[in-house]
């Protein structure tokens, strides 16, 4: 006979295992246990096959699960000129990923009593400056500000990048470069729309709490813990040397510059350093099984808790949102600098994740590409749950139908045009309800996933919602947060018609242009006026297509902050637009009146140039011509 005290230890261990076995807690096997030289040989080969077809210089990556990072590495150039390659310690600049560590360095001071998420902004830094017309009743707070949902404005032209010295600027004297940027454009807590200089506010809240700059709490907080050595916040001393060049073409190298709303996105870090915190995550906030914030953190970190509950697995939290992209549903951030495409994240039902620095910006295809190769790794062998289905009562689905407007402009100087373009309709296909873009030329059907959700083909979880709002409006949320409204049907659907014929209208001036100017440079003779005529109309196409050129090549350089040739060439080239479609339409009427061109002629000339005064008063309308960039 046994010993009764080893028989009970050994049923105690038995009850252990398997309530450990039974617990929501208990670890699947992982898909990565066995990842061997062959199957890491084979990624690798797979990854720089898209590099080469995708002329991306290199990127570095890492597959996660519960113990760690199981395969961490550079595939391709960290800097073609040097021939340097990338490896697991390159570092990148991981741009907008800073906010996951930013948020998480404000939740554990949450956690310590020395800031809640509902803190009212205004009343821990009354100094800077933030324009609320809600204040009384809807107070930004600290949760607002860390979900995009203050209905701040993204980065205005001005404080977008700034030199070296940047990376020393108190926050305070970045936040006072442009405190316009900080106007809540609707009720805080109605919308999403991402609003980097919101990061910025809530690390200064962060710096008033603990008294220290937010990178010494980042850093001791966070990167130490997490043992991400390798890690930096700034330019410093062995960081040049260990950081990939970034490119915005093949072969077209960008110099390092500055964000000035640093709590946004100046972190560099290498694969090997973003792993730890994969890890972290899928370990719901465990360190070495020690907790550094507890799971209840974690899940308020993956759930929105300022808008209205839409439930969405793509809601944005606390620097960390949903990804619906197959296999899995998965939760993380990206980011993006010029030069730079960054992308990490985790399933924790799964318990694996991955991390993928990019240092190029121009290929979209090699970023869903090697995306697409990690997940399927970090699936393989695994059975997958089914996406979510729900099956609506009869009647429910025609309540969604109808013509909805975009209304959370991720910049209010855009808002405008945005409104006019990204118009959306829903309608219903016998049982399925059917979401059209018409800008985008899409229509895709909708999968319900609970009351009011659904989901999109090839999508693994909800990413469309919709509500009313406290007036019984209707209400649509698209992907991200894409707040609409319904609108008149017909109402958006002239608007975009509208646009639409101006903008083939000022065509048609350019390409009759090559036919008549060749008649004129070469002797022939043309009726009288015509000539001038014409060349009103174009001269007023051409002034519009130029402007806009200028524009877009001036914010692909961030050069529309300053005064410079691009800043002063788009607000001249915005008035001589709006000159030349005043006389152009004055000319047009005059030759209408006398009748000596051809009708055909005359007729075309008149709706060009209605068409060209039609956009200068809607351009006017919006504060875009005469526009200042430099001071916006």
């Amino acid at each position: 006979m046994r010993p009764p005290l080893r028989l009970s230890s050994l049923v105690v261990a038995l009850l252990c295992a398997l309530a450990w076995l039974f617990s929501p807690n208990a670890r699947a096997a992982s898909p990565l246990a066995d990842f061997d030289a062959a199957r890491a040989q084979a990624l690798r080969e797979a990854i720089a096959r898209v590099l080469v077809e995708e002329q991306v210089a290199g990127v570095g990556v890492a597959l996660v699960d519960r113990e760690g990072a199981r395969f961490v590495a550079g595939v391709g150039e960290a800097d073609v000129a040097r021939g340097r390659l990338v490896t697991a310690d390159t570092l990148f600049r991981v741009g907008s990923i800073t906010k996951s560590f930013v948020a998480l360095a404000i939740v554990t001071q949450v956690e310590r009593g020395a800031l809640r998420l509902d803190d009212r902004v205004a009343a821990l830094l009354p100094g800077v400056a933030i324009d609320n017309a809600w204040e009384d009743e809807a107070p930004i707070t600290v949760a607002h500000l860390l979900e995009h949902t203050a209905g701040f404005d993204d980065m205005r032209f001005n404080e977008t990048f700034g030199g070296p010295e940047c990376e020393l600027l108190p926050l305070d004297a970045v936040l006072a470069r442009n405190p316009r940027s900080r106007q809540a454009r609707w009720r805080p807590g109605t919308r999403f729309a991402y609003a980097n200089p919101g990061y910025t506010v809530a690390a200064r809240a962060l710096e008033e709490v603990t008294g220290e700059p937010y990178e010494q709490t980042v850093t001791r907080e966070l990167l130490a813990p997490l043992g991400m050595d390798g890690a930096a916040l700034r330019q410093g001393p062995g960081v040049q040397g260990r950081l990939a060049v970034g490119y915005v073409a093949p072969g077209e190298a960008v110099e390092y510059q500055c964000i000035l709303h640093r709590p946004a996105g100046s972190l560099m870090a290498s694969p090997r350093d973003l792993a730890e915190l994969v890890r972290f995550w899928i370990n719901r906030g465990e360190v070495e099984g020690r907790p550094l914030i507890s799971r209840a953190s974690v899940e308020r970190i993956e759930r929105s808790g300022t808008l209205p509950a839409l439930g969405l697995d793509t809601d944005y939290g606390l620097g960390n949102y949903g990804d619906v992209r197959g296999p899995a549903r998965t939760r993380g951030h990206d980011g993006g600098l010029p030069g730079y495409l960054s992308s990490y994240g985790y399933s924790a039902e799964l318990g694996v994740g991955y991390v993928m620095l990019l240092n190029a910006t121009y290929s979209p295809a090699a970023y869903l590409r090697i995306r697409a190769l990690l997940m399927a790794e970090l699936t393989r062998g695994l059975p997958m749950p089914a996406p979510p289905r729900y099956q609506p009562a009869p009647g429910e689905l025609a309540e969604h139908v109808g013509a909805y407007e975009f209304q959370s402009p991720r910049h209010a100087l855009f808002g405008f045009l945005d409104r006019a373009v990204l118009a959306a309709e829903v309608s219903l296909d016998r049982d399925t309800l059917q979401l059209t873009l018409p800008a985008a030329g899409a229509r895709v059907p909708l999968i319900p996933t609970g009351p009011g959700t659904f989901r999109m083909p090839g999508q693994v979880g909800s990413s469309v919602a919709f509500t009313r709002d406290a007036a019984g409006r209707r209400r649509a949320t698209v992907m991200m947060g894409m707040a609409y409204e319904e609108a008149p049907g017909v109402l958006l659907t002239l608007r975009r018609l509208a646009l639409a014929v101006a903008l083939f209208l000022l065509e048609t001036a350019v390409l009759l242009s090559l036919l008549w100017i060749p008649r004129r440079l070469f002797g022939k003779a043309l009726p009288p006026g015509y000539a001038r005529t014409r060349g009103a109309a174009l001269a007023a196409a051409l002034c519009f297509y130029a402007m806009i050129y200028v524009f877009v090549a001036g914010a692909q350089r961030f050069a529309l902050g300053e005064v410079n040739r691009y800043s002063l060439g788009f607000l001249l080239l915005s008035l001589l637009f709006a000159g030349s479609s005043g006389a152009a339409l004055a000319r047009a009427l005059r030759s209408l009146r006398r009748g000596r061109l051809d009708l055909i002629t005359r007729v075309h000339s008149l709706v060009v140039a209605i068409a060209a005064f039609g956009i200068t008063l809607w351009l006017m309308a919006h504060g875009i011509i005469g526009l200042r960039t430099w001071a916006w």
